[in-house]
């Protein structure tokens, strides 16, 4: 027989009943019961204390059911509400299918059985409690008003309507759109032969115990047609009919924000112009830039590549010219300035190299330097492989000086398959800890066992059972075999600890009604918690339990009144969630004539009554509509309140149209966030890699459900329209049109430019080239019978003009033969002496120079030219004139390649006029009197005139 029956049942078979299986060598316990047999109130039809309770909301459907003893069918079954007999209800099930408040009350279901022809009756109560979170009466609606939306002609539209039924779903209730009266055709499953507007199907939904059927109209393209429909959406349930109108309007839709089209257009126009800039300071500035960032990253590439020198000096020694310049500069300027001022080392052949064996010697020399290297390299390998030969031994015995003749400081006693713990400390009865995890890497604690004393020592290796805890041996949970003799020791605080552990049964220890090591207490209310050591050695009078919580001593304390210390128990009222913990509790016994420590460990976890209320959703909250583009990801979240349950079971997942498709799969991912006593919070989020067509017509719902109920939420998806191309095409433009301006205003103000360029970060140019002009002026020379008074002759442009602009406004050296050479000389010679002095040559072209004797100076200036990179030519258009069949081709070629710059009238004598702009270009680059002043003050005051001119 697989049950114990009783007819009836008495008070006095009140008790625990377990069932037991023998083999026939050994009995073992199968299940365990607790019966606690209630005295039947007379005055009433149920028991208070025989009572469970629902609590459900009005407008839900709901069953209760009769006691899940088995009945036959002729057996009598009565409902009761408030012990009055309830509707003549004879079913197993009461079923309800709306509730009300005025359901509210207490049930008792009354079965009456027939046994060996006597009649008993069962009983069992339910108290039902209704609350008012829903309306008891229900209006069937539809989500929203009568409205109007803003489109644009060509734009896709989606049309929803959403219908109320109330706390259950109706059969009869039908959703569907009209257009002026007439019905549209369904959407088909392939979106290329779907119509341009179409129906979808009717969906129901259901959010929490509140019930919804929503139907979608989509609109491919919005025609001028459509402006004057009227879309009536129409809800009928228990010949019940609501309507919402729909209507659409040409609006002024504005996708972007004002603020954020005006900066995004500001940062168009901005960001063109900064790149402009950027390139062209890193195009003048490249050489500076590089040594900035060599100075940035102090890296040194000469650090271990085995060479002697930086640069070694090559030059001309056997031809040396007259003034000796080029031996000048290699044995004297580049070591001043490369070694002195940069710290190079430079190799001069004449200077650092002597004839002989030089070579040899330097070799000898890198090798006795890496010979040293080698040696440590040799030494270090050694080294390693004998740490290796000594990490790698075993120690096969452990002898412990000093701790052979040391008697066992302290006993412990501890129950087999429980938690323990073993400290090194010397014995204090004043101590107020047991361990310590906070202790010092210094104080280093090594443990040592055996198990017997004619045994060697053997090291206590760290493992998860025992494990190390700071200057503590855990044992989780300690065995049978680890009886025995342990000795610890801390470097410089104890040399050595002798410790006897002892570990026994719960039978050899006598233990009576000893609980599991784990103790639930409920939060809010008084608990105690017992030792469970006090439940052994009851033959043993055992003295005062002291308790530690975490490690530490728990004593009487003021700032907590309600924590107490009686016979022996801990008395919390009420309990804390800090509460929660490890409490270790010791008391001494004196056995065998050994005074012991019996210690033992309760872990106290803290909880609170299981929640009655289903999942509470933080987000989405009933329905969604969140706007998608297709072909992006996209992650919807799901944000779940959960209550508190000790077992917790709860489940969040989503799906598509509330169906759960085994073949889709779906990536979910699920965060916990931390959990108390007043429950936790789950956030879910599935994602989906691009949205779809069919993600459009899809309802995503978060479910979510608890040992109490479930709940749902859902999100609906909508097309989100891009942005117009109007803007794209404005933002295209004016970047456009920024860089033009840029390209127009460099290629305007390019001379302006380069001039700037050169005052604030002048490299002189003419410094140690050995010249002594800037510039040979080379003109026609008229007889005062050949000009013209009315213009500026080429004599007087020489002599006054020039020099007035060059020599005193710029500060260059011109050299013009009349003035500078002293006569006596050949004249053909002097113009080539001259001319190879100068770094420019200045040629003043009109009909008399290139008809005239003058033309010789321009055959000679381009001859040095050729031979001397350094002379440059500019030519100034001073009339216009032809070219004479009998120039030499030189000149010919010299006239159509060089650089030419028009002089028009005297009107350009001017300083910041073009001509004299491009006068100073062509001129070398050098500090000048009139661009002396480099402040930053002066700088923008010549930008603004560059900009404003």
């Amino acid at each position: 027989m697989n049950s114990l029956e009783f007819w009836p049942a008495e008070l006095s078979d009140s008790g625990n009943y377990s069932v037991t299986h023998s083999n026939g060598k050994q009995n073992f316990t199968i299940q365990k019961w607790t019966l606690n047999v209630l005295e039947r109130n007379k005055s009433s039809c149920f028991n208070k204390n025989h009572l469970t309770t629902e609590i459900k909301n009005a407008g839900t459907g709901h069953s209760l059911k009769c006691s899940d003893l088995s009945v036959n069918e002729n057996d009598s079954i009565t409902w009761y509400k408030d012990c009055k007999t309830f509707e003549n209800e004879t079913e197993r099930e009461l079923d309800f299918k709306t509730l009300t408040v005025q359901h509210s009350g207490i049930y008792t279901c009354k079965i009456l059985i027939n046994h060996e022809g006597k009649t008993y009756h069962s009983t069992n109560t339910i108290k039902l409690v209704v609350e008012e979170d829903a309306p008891e009466a229900v209006t069937l609606e539809i989500v929203g008003h009568d409205e109007e939306i803003e489109t644009e002609i060509g734009k896709e539209e989606i049309l929803n309507c959403t219908g109320f039924l109330g706390y259950y779903m109706r059969e009869d209730a039908s959703l569907y759109w009209l257009i002026n009266q007439t019905f549209p055709e369904k959407c088909a499953d392939i979106p290329e032969n779907e119509p341009s507007i179409c129906e979808e199907e009717f969906k129901k939904l259901q959010l929490g115990n509140k019930f919804y059927v929503t139907r979608l109209l989509r609109i491919k393209k919005v025609t001028e047609e459509d402006m004057h429909h009227n879309f009536t959406c129409m809800l009928q349930a228990d010949e019940r009919t609501q309507i919402k109108i729909v209507k659409l309007k040409k609006g002024n839709t504005r996708d972007l924000p004002v603020h954020i089209f005006t900066t995004g257009m500001v940062l168009a126009v901005l960001f063109p112009c900064v790149a402009v800039a950027v390139v062209i300071v890193s195009v003048m500035f490249r050489v500076d830039l590089v040594l900035f960032y060599r100075n940035v990253c102090r890296r040194d590439d000469t650090v271990g590549d085995g060479k002697e020198y930086d640069a070694f000096v090559s030059y001309l020694k056997d031809c040396v010219s007259p003034t000796e310049e080029e031996r000048e500069f290699a044995l004297n300027i580049l070591p001043m300035t490369l070694e002195e001022n940069f710290g190079y080392k430079l190799c001069i052949f004449e200077r650092d190299v002597s004839p002989g064996g030089e070579s040899k010697m330097i070799l000898q020399e890198n090798v006795s330097e890496n010979q040293p290297k080698l040696i440590k390299k040799i030494i270090l390998a050694l080294c390693w492989i004998l740490a290796l030969f000594v990490s790698g031994a075993e120690v096969r015995e452990i002898t412990l000086p000093g701790c052979s003749r040391v008697q066992p400081q302290i006993s412990y006693r501890a129950i087999s398959d429980e938690e323990f713990v073993l400290q090194c400390a010397l014995p204090d009865k004043d101590a107020t800890h047991i361990y310590n995890n906070t202790l010092l890497k210094q104080h280093e604690v090594k443990w040592f066992w055996r198990q017997k004393d004619n045994e060697p020592l053997k090291p206590v290796k760290e493992s998860s059972n025992p494990a190390f805890q700071g200057d503590a041996l855990w044992f989780k949970p300690v065995r049978d075999s680890a009886s025995g003799v342990y000795i610890c020791m801390i470097r410089e605080k104890i040399p050595c600890l002798k410790i006897v552990l002892e570990v026994q049964t719960k039978e050899a220890a006598k233990c009576s009604g000893y609980d599991t090591n784990t103790l639930p207490l409920l939060a809010g209310i008084g608990n105690s918690i017992t030792c469970p050591g006090t439940k052994c050695y009851n033959h043993i009078k055992k003295p005062d339990v002291k308790w530690y919580k975490d490690g530490r001593q728990i004593k009487h304390s003021k700032s907590r009144q309600s924590l107490k210390l009686k016979h022996n128990e801990i008395y919390l009222n009420p309990t804390y969630d800090n509460d929660a913990g490890m409490y270790v509790c010791d008391y001494t016994l004196y056995d065998n004539n050994i005074n012991w420590t019996m210690r033992t460990a309760v872990t106290i976890e803290v909880i609170a009554k299981n929640t009655i209320h289903p999942p509470n959703f933080l987000y989405p909250n009933g329905v969604v509509i969140l706007e998608a583009e297709l072909g992006k990801p996209l992650e919807l979240k799901c944000c779940v309140q959960f209550g508190f349950e000790r077992v917790s079971q709860v489940t969040v997942t989503w799906r598509r149209n509330n169906k759960e498709n085994i073949n889709e799969n779906l990536i979910q991912e699920t965060r916990v966030y931390p959990k108390g006593l007043k429950g936790h919070t789950v956030l879910h989020v599935v994602k989906l890699k691009e949205v779809t067509e069919r993600d459009l017509r899809s309802n995503f719902t978060c479910f979510a459900k608890n040992l109490v109920g479930n709940a749902t939420a859902v999100i609906q998806l909508k097309r989100k329209q891009r942005v117009f191309l109007l803007y794209v095409l404005c933002s295209a433009i004016s970047t456009l049109f920024a860089l033009l301006l840029c390209t127009a205003f460099i290629y305007q103000h390019w001379i302006e430019i380069v001039l700037m360029y050169r005052s604030y970060l002048v490299h002189n140019e003419t410094a140690g080239d050995g010249k002594e002009f800037d510039a040979f002026v080379s003109y026609a020379k008229l007889d005062a019978s050949e000009s013209d008074s009315t213009l500026i002759s080429e004599e007087k442009f020489a002599l006054e003009f020039l020099p007035d602009m060059l020599e005193n406004k710029y500060g260059y050296k011109l050299c013009i033969l009349e003035r500078d050479i002293l006569p006596g000389g050949a004249y053909t010679d002097e113009v080539v002496t001259a001319i190879k002095q100068s770094r420019r040559v200045i040629i003043i072209l009109s009909p008399a120079y290139v008809s005239g004797p003058s033309i010789f100076e321009l055959q000679a200036a381009v001859n040095c030219a050729l031979e001397d990179k350094k002379i440059k030519l500019v030519l100034i258009k001073f009339q216009a004139f032809q070219e004479p069949e009998t120039l030499p081709p030189v000149v010919k070629k010299a006239l159509r390649i060089l650089p030419v710059v028009t002089w028009k009238s005297s009107i350009y004598a001017a300083p910041n006029k073009k001509f004299w702009k491009y006068m100073h270009y062509y001129m070398p680059v050098k500090t000048t009197k009139m661009l002396g002043n480099c402040s930053l003050k002066g700088f923008f005051q010549r930008l603004l005139s560059l900009v404003y001119r």
